[in-house]
């Protein structure tokens, strides 16, 4: 894996971690339709999900 895809893949995997965060967040402090934000950390975490099959 070259160093461009590390980072590529660093920052998509750190996206997901604060999408999950700021849900988490709004889940903890109630916030209005906090429900949206957790669906779509869910469906954002799942986005790119792999079975690890190769091509």
């Amino acid at each position: 894996m070259q160093t461009n895809e590390l980072i590529a893949v660093a920052l998509v995997v750190l996206s997901k971690v604060a999408v999950a965060y700021i849900a988490y967040l709004a889940a903890r402090e109630h916030i209005l339709h906090a429900g949206w934000f957790v669906f779509f950390a869910i469906v954002y975490g799942l986005s790119s999900f792999r079975t690890g099959a190769s091509e």
